[in-house]
């Protein structure tokens, strides 16, 4: 998982560095489907067509304690809105560059 918090720096997230993460995050992600064992053909098949990652976050709640943000207001909700945001453009942005790369997948 991203952890947040290791990307609030001087009390806001650092953008540029959410980037490289969730970039290298995706490949690595992307490059488990084509080493992992399956013990069932069907599920290898199903993984190599669709290539499905998880990538998750954590340190959220310590991301806004860094930023001075209450966990139980508006603004913590839209920090949660705008961080999630980004890690998803991210993430499609750097599966795009996967594709560009290695091949689109079905």
């Amino acid at each position: 998982p991203i952890n947040l918090v290791n990307h609030i720096e001087t009390g806001k997230l650092n953008v540029e560095k959410l980037k490289t993460t969730v970039n290298t995050a995706v490949r690595m992600l992307d490059n488990v489907i084509d080493i992992s064992y399956y013990p069932v053909e069907k599920a290898r098949n199903s993984n190599m067509l669709h290539r499905p990652i998880g990538l998750g976050i954590m340190g959220f709640h310590d991301a806004l304690y860094k930023m001075g943000i209450p966990y139980n207001s508006e603004e913590a909700v839209q920090w949660a809105d705008e961080s999630m945001e980004l890690i998803s453009y991210h993430a499609i942005m750097a599966s795009c560059q996967l594709a560009t790369e290695r091949g689109a997948y079905s």
